[in-house]
């Protein structure tokens, strides 16, 4: 039990612990690459801009030049600065040549730093189209071939979509991954991509480093959860073991005196000069003695079956004979509360059990449906075997048992009438609990089923053997 008890604290712990971990890690994760997006949208909308001013696209207004101060005649005029020759830039409107066979369109490297002060290492370029989706002009360009852009740009106009992602494979097999933007205007396209793929790689990276870490935390958390699980349960295990030692040893102890108790009744009993109402006193005494011998032996066998738990062999024994017995002892208390009893019990069903325990849970059984069934009432029992397991099942009509109770009534001591009012059906509450610990001693289980004011069924099912 304790075990189970352990495992099961560890079980949640552990689950709780990971699922905070993950959720943690997850949420870094996300906010890394949700950072990691948005500069990259920065990066290609900083680039849609640079290619709009190019194409004087949403230019800024030009500022107003004051008037040229009047310089009074005679007066010097300021030596002109050194300017340094034009660069060699081609007219407006042609391709600039660029590496390996790609253009480069002519730009001011002013206008690039200012809106590129923000870009990071990755590779970012734009390329700017007719509406046919032809490359007229490309920002930069990189060791490429031409068809890159001319595909690409086609392949991406065609889409409809104004942003992704797309993979282009190199000659010797490696990946590049860009993500790109588009955005029309009058007369064609602008396209700006950047290289995505370290930002990748990186993400894959931490993404592994987060997992690796998470599952190391979760290992680290099982040896300290074990540690101290063990160091908790352990004073309630001796605390519960003391307790069963206790009752073991009071029902022991208890069985001396109440049989002492009893042959002292019987032989006063036996007397020729005991009056009537001397008797009757006797047989009160007689009767609460034999209640609780009986008491004793259940609280005994209850301890017991505790220790004993899983260290038992048993052989083979037939639950159909034993079963037939059983209904022949109590043919006699079905008769006397006028009840209808019918069984199917199949032949040939074997289990692997004590034959007197597997006795004793039938006659548990069938003395509780005898018990709870109205004069007139039905009982049904049936045992049948299917593939490696044995049924029995046994259904009484009557007041059933209400769905408070149901769940509590293998409990030991465990009552429905909570002022524990002796009557002529009233126990212990120890019944139904030795049945259930007989059943799991040979491996099986026992539950229950009720509908109020209808019917109560109890099933037990039995590892079978040949």
């Amino acid at each position: 039990m304790f075990k189970k008890l352990r495992n099961n604290f560890l079980a949640v712990n552990c689950v709780t612990i990971a699922a905070l971990i993950i959720a943690c890690f997850g949420i870094n994760y996300l906010m890394i690459y949700q950072g990691m997006r948005s500069s990259t949208e920065r990066k290609l909308e900083n680039e849609i801009k640079i290619a709009e001013r190019r194409l004087g696209i949403n230019a800024p207004p030009e500022a107003d030049v004051p008037p040229e101060a009047d310089v009074p005649p005679g007066a010097d005029a300021p030596p002109e600065a050194d300017v340094p020759p034009e660069a060699d830039v081609p007219p407006d409107g042609e391709m600039h040549p660029g590496n390996k066979e790609a253009h480069n369109a002519p730009y001011k490297h002013d206008e690039r730093e200012d809106f590129g002060k923000n870009q990071s290492f990755s590779p970012t370029f734009s390329i700017i189209t007719d509406t046919d989706g032809n490359v007229s002009e490309i920002s930069m360009a990189f060791y490429m071939a031409e068809d890159f852009y001319n595909d690409r740009a086609a392949q991406i106009i065609r889409s409809g979509k104004s942003g992704g992602r797309i993979h282009e494979t190199d000659d010797d097999g490696s990946v590049s991954n860009w993500r790109y933007l588009l955005k029309e205007f009058d007369g064609g396209y602008i396209i700006a991509f950047t290289e995505v793929s370290s930002g990748i790689y990186m993400l894959q990276m931490l993404a592994l480093c987060l997992l690796l870490i998470a599952l190391a935390a979760v290992i680290v958390t099982v040896f300290i959860s074990i540690f101290f699980a063990n160091r908790s349960i352990r004073p309630i295990e001796e605390a519960y073991n003391k307790q069963k030692q206790f009752v073991a040893d009071a029902s022991h102890e208890l069985k001396t005196p109440l049989s002492a108790i009893n042959t002292n009744i019987d032989v006063l009993l036996s007397l020729d000069d005991v009056s009537d109402e001397e008797r009757k006193w006797m047989m009160y005494i007689k009767e609460e003695a034999r209640r609780m011998s009986k008491l004793t032996t259940d609280l005994l066998y209850l301890a017991r079956s505790d220790y004993d738990a899983g260290n038992k062999i048993f052989s083979s024994v037939s639950w159909t004979d034993i079963l037939k017995n059983s209904l022949l002892v109590m043919e006699a208390r079905v008769y006397e509360k006028d009840v209808v009893l019918s069984s199917d019990i199949a032949e040939g069903v074997n289990v692997a059990a004590d034959a007197e325990k597997l006795k004793q849970l039938v006659i548990i059984l069938l003395d509780n449906a005898v018990k709870y069934t109205d004069a007139g009432g039905k009982i049904d029992v049936r045992l049948q075997k299917k593939t490696s397991e044995a049924y029995l099942t046994i259904r009484n009509t009557g007041a059933g048992i209400s769905d408070e109770d149901l769940p509590h009534i293998f409990d030991r001591f465990y009552r429905s009438d909570k002022s524990r009012t002796y009557t002529e059906t009233s126990g212990f509450g120890l019944g139904l609990a030795i049945a259930k610990a007989i059943a799991e001693s040979f491996k099986g289980t026992i539950e229950a089923q009720s509908e109020p004011d209808k019917y109560t069924e109890f099933i037990v099912r039995l590892p079978s053997v040949r």
